[in-house]
Formats: C-alpha cells, sequence, structure tokens
C-alpha cells in the first residue's frame, strides 16, 4: 500500500507538497524516453519527444501525453514486462544497482504514475487524504502502432493490496506508420494545485529548465489551460546534434561491492527472459571476455537465464556471484575517465558543446536573443575520480575493497548582452542578477538542484579576493561557490560588481551518486566539491568575456 500512502509517498519520493507530484511525474515520464533513444539511437539526429499538458481547472482535470519516437520497434521493443514493471508487490525497481549515467532516478516510478490517479482522487480541499473509490480513467501505454494496455488500478483496502488491471489490445496491422511509444492518462487535479496561480508557470518553468542541458533530441511541447493567457503555451526545440555514436555508457565492478554486483542480477524484471550474459554486458570489464571464456575459466554457463543462475545456485550464489566479481575487477584496471554523451572529440569537441549548449540554453530563456550571448558563453568541465575504501569486504573478509569512480563537472555561463544592460537605468543595474540551472547527468530536478552539503560547509569560507571588506561567505552550495567569485546572485552580492550577470548551468555527470536520506532528491556532494570549486575558478577566471 506504500504507493498509495501519501506520507510513505513523500518519505520515498522527498516530495512533500502534492503540487510537486504532478512536476514529479512530467521528470519521470520525460527521463525514461531520453535514456532509451540515447541508448538505442545512437547516430541519430531524428528523434523526438512530444509533450501535451491539458489543465482542465473546471472539471478539476490533469491530462498529459508523452510520445518518444520508436522507429524500430522490432529490434526495440517496449512494455514487454509491464505485468513486472507494475506488480505493485514488488518493492524494487530496474535501476537499482545499476550504475551508469542514467536520468530516471526512481528506478520503480512506474508503479508511483500509475498510482497517482487514484492518490490524488482521495485528496479532498485542503489536500488531506481520506477514503474514496477508484479513479475510473486508466493509465494507457501504446507500443509500435500495434499494441495498447489500458492500466486500471484498484486498491483492495480489506486485503491492503494495490492492483494493476491490465487491458491488452493488439492490431494485426498498423493503420499508419505511427511507432511511436506512448504513455497517456487524465488524473485529478487537486484543488491546492488548481488554486495555486503559479501552478501552470511552475509546469513551464519546469519543463525549460529540463530541456536546457538536452541538445541531442527535438522536443514538442504544449501546455494548456483556459486560464493562461492565450490558452497555451508552445516550445519546439530541433535537435543540434546526432546522438553520440561513441558514448561507452557501461557500468564497472570497481563502482559496486561485491553485494551491489550480486543484487544486480537479483533486481532483474523479467529473470525467465534475460540471460546473465546479458547483464554482465552491462559491464566494462565484459568487453574483453567472450562467453567461452566465462565457462573455461570460472566453469559458469553465462547463457542460461537470470532465473536459472539464481535457481542453480541456491545457496552458492553470492559465492558464484563473488567469484564473477572479483574475475572482472581482474580483467581490466578501473577507468581513467568517464565517457561523456555530449562530450566526445574529435566528433563533440569542447567547443561544439559550448556552441550547442549556450544556444540550447539562450533560445530556451531568451527566444527573441535581446537579453543574453550565446556567442560570448565561457564553457568549462573538470574531471575527476573518487574512491572510497571499505574495510573488510573481501571474500574472505580479510581484505579492503576500493570503490573506485570517474566523474565530470561541467559549467557554462552565458552573460547578457552589453547593449541589453545599457538599456537599462543605474539605479535598477543591481536588480538583475545571475540565474542558476543546475543538474546531475544532464536531468533538473522538479527541486533545484544547487549541489547543497546541508549545513556542513565542507565547501569552506570563501572570500572574494577584489572584495574591500573581505567578508567572508560560508558556502553551503554552488549559488554560494558562484557568489563568492563574485557571480552577483541575490544571496549574496558583493560591491563593485566584477561579473555581468548570467545565466550559469552545471551539470554533474556520474555513474554512482550517494544519496541522503530514503528519497532520491538529494546526493552527497563531499566527493565533488573540490571539483566544483575548481571549475567555477576556471570559469571566474575569464576576463573577456563575463567580467564588467
Amino acid at each position: 500500500m506504500d504507493y498509495v500512502d501519501h506520507i510513505q509517498i513523500a518519505s520515498e519520493t522527498g516530495y512533500t507538497d502534492k503540487r510537486d507530484w504532478y512536476l514529479l511525474i512530467l521528470k519521470e515520464l520525460m527521463d525514461n524516453p531520453l535514456d532509451f533513444l540515447q541508448t538505442n539511437y545512437k547516430g541519430s539526429i531524428n528523434e523526438k519527444i512530444t509533450i501535451r499538458i491539458a489543465i482542465d481547472a473546471e472539471h478539476s482535470l490533469f491530462h498529459y501525453m508523452f510520445a518518444n519516437t520508436n522507429s524500430n520497434p522490432k529490434d526495440n521493443p517496449v512494455f514487454e514486462d509491464l505485468n513486472a514493471i507494475l506488480n505493485f508487490e514488488m518493492r524494487y525497481g530496474s535501476k537499482q544497482n545499476d550504475y551508469r549515467i542514467l536520468m530516471g532516478t526512481l528506478g520503480d516510478a512506474m508503479k508511483h504514475i500509475a498510482a497517482f490517479g487514484y492518490v490524488f482522487a482521495q485528496a479532498d480541499n485542503q489536500g488531506i487524504d481520506s477514503k474514496g473509490k477508484d479513479w475510473d480513467y486508466p493509465i494507457i501505454f501504446r507500443a509500435n502502432g500495434l499494441t495498447e494496455h489500458k492500466v486500471f488500478v484498484h486498491v483492495d483496502n480489506l486485503r491492503q493490496k494495490v492492483i494493476a488491471d491490465i487491458q491488452t489490445t493488439t492490431k494485426k496491422r498498423r493503420s499508419d506508420n505511427n511507432t511511436d511509444t506512448v504513455i497517456e492518462s487524465t488524473i485529478p487535479l487537486i484543488d491546492l494545485a488548481k488554486d495555486d496561480r503559479h501552478f501552470t508557470a511552475k509546469i513551464i518553468s519546469y519543463f525549460l529548465k529540463r530541456v536546457s542541458f538536452v541538445t541531442d533530441i527535438a522536443f514538442d511541447i504544449e501546455v494548456t489551460d483556459s486560464r493562461l493567457e492565450g490558452h497555451s503555451w508552445k516550445l519546439k526545440l530541433d535537435a543540434l546534434h546526432a546522438i553520440n555514436p561513441k558514448w561507452n555508457n557501461l557500468s564497472s565492478v570497481y563502482y559496486s561491492t561485491p553485494k551491489q554486483f550480486a543484487d544486480r542480477f537479483r533486481d532483474v524484471f523479467d529473470k525467465q527472459k534475460a540471460s546473465v550474459y546479458q547483464i554482465l554486458k552491462t559491464f566494462r570489464e565484459t568487453t574483453q571476455i567472450s562467453r567461452a571464456k566465462f565457462l573455461s575459466d570460472l566453469g559458469i554457463d553465462v547463457d542460461i537465464s537470470v532465473e536459472e543462475f539464481l535457481q542453480k545456485y541456491g545457496d552458492d550464489y553470492d559465492k558464484k556471484t563473488d567469484e564473477l566479481y572479483y574475475y572482472l575487477r581482474r580483467a581490466l584496471p578501473p577507468a581513467t575517465e568517464l565517457s561523456l554523451p555530449y562530450y566526445s572529440p574529435p566528433e563533440i569537441s569542447r567547443e561544439m558543446r559550448r556552441e550547442t549548449l549556450a544556444k540550447r540554453i539562450t533560445f530556451v530563456f531568451d527566444p527573441d536573443g535581446e537579453k543574453y550571448d550565446a556567442d560570448r558563453a565561457v564553457y568549462k568541465i573538470q574531471r575527476g575520480t573518487n574512491t572510497r575504501t571499505i574495510k573488510g569486504l573481501a571474500a574472505d573478509g580479510s581484505d579492503d575493497i576500493k570503490i573506485i569512480y570517474s566523474y565530470a563537472v561541467e559549467i557554462i555561463a552565458i552573460p547578457m548582452h552589453r547593449t541589453y544592460l545599457y538599456t537599462i537605468p543605474d539605479e535598477d543595474l543591481t536588480k538583475e542578477k545571475c540565474k542558476f540551472i543546475g543538474a546531475i547527468n544532464n536531468c533538473v530536478s522538479p527541486k533545484d538542484t544547487k549541489f547543497r552539503d546541508f549545513g556542513r560547509y565542507r565547501y569552506g569560507s570563501l572570500v572574494r579576493e577584489d572584495d574591500p571588506q573581505m567578508e567572508e561567505i560560508e558556502a553551503d552550495d554552488v549559488e554560494d561557490v558562484l557568489a563568492a567569485s563574485g557571480f552577483p546572485f541575490p544571496s549574496f552580492e558583493v560591491k563593485p560588481r566584477t561579473k555581468i550577470p548570467c545565466i550559469v548551468a552545471v551539470n554533474l555527470a556520474s555513474p554512482k551518486l550517494e544519496y541522503i536520506g530514503t528519497s532520491k532528491t538529494d546526493i552527497d556532494v563531499g566527493p565533488y566539491i573540490e571539483t566544483i570549486k575548481k571549475v567555477v575558478e576556471s570559469v571566474a577566471k575569464e576576463k573577456g568575456a563575463i567580467r564588467t
């Protein structure tokens, strides 16, 4: 019942305000197609995500539709394991212990999304849960132009069970050439959201930030609301370059403990269909090892299904996965550099990333090109490696294990046009501040990511060298670090200004993240703090582009 319990939902997601749950739906329904397209359509510049949001305040309804291209559905089937995905008795998701650059953070997000219709239907005028009936509208999954799954979520309060009633229809042939993957539903619009005059604006603001870091996918987004001026808001963006064909988005045994590696197999949804080798191929080290070598060296047949593997070894399962784990560690040393989706010289150079990122962000926030100067944008990237030693985790319990993973922090600062600043009266100039966008693995959270340290102040007490008062800033997030470097942010203002107001965007790319608490909204920034400070410092030193 956790998926329909509002207290448990708030605990698991980190979102206590029910209005933010609508944004969470939007985030997760964008994450999944982005992961899918970047995995299956490398080298393509033709992929697109279409989004339609319709807010019917009069009838208290919120409709959403997300579609993504899938031109090769035979090789890239979708929703085949929908029964497992929507098994509400299962308390884990497909992305747990899968340490790669993935946008989706809630491995079981689809269960949350499917249940939100029922959850919102129980909300009264104050947004407080009360007993009610099932929500009559289904969530609809369409695949390949042939298959449609209508899912009705029922709650059995007597047996304390959430049940997904999946009704599937299949056509013999397509009525048109559309092979898009589609998820669509209508859910209640609770009074807390309906009465919030900023609710639709928050949705639009989230979409603007969300698409800013994604330059290889086209978007067609429309939000309609009869209360909006003009009744609708539209955003259309082209893909600025092809999906990186050389992006090697693989996990590594160096990212995992032996238990996490063993759980990677346990967490597979369709254990009958997936082979052991299919899972092993998601690890970088397996690229050097053939199926036959696993059999000759370890006596393990990796062509059997995961379910057969679990059954075959039974009580010795952990011992067998330990053998695989250490065998893979011996196959290759740790990677010294992380493969990135938007940086792969010479195909995607640093200058190309600067140009496309600046073009995307500027168009999103300044479509007329009057306020921000994309040509003068400053882009920097700083790489790092985190090594953490865990004592006594070796097979015999005596030796230590090192968890090692590489990461990268990229930053772009897009300054305001000087000509725009000249039009502002002197007394109003200080009102112009920097705008900040933070992302993790190119994914923007509805809860703004500012890489907070939550009062531990490991960023340190920072002093601006050009501050005549030498005032210290106790930095607790990246905005504080930027302010200490002279960028004008609302939280700190040092005069005289030395930086032009900018849009500053920071993205952390890391295959492994340590989350704070039970939710997956905040991460431990400790491993990245020094790298964040270095990359901010490198941008702050650029005198020609962003200094006054």
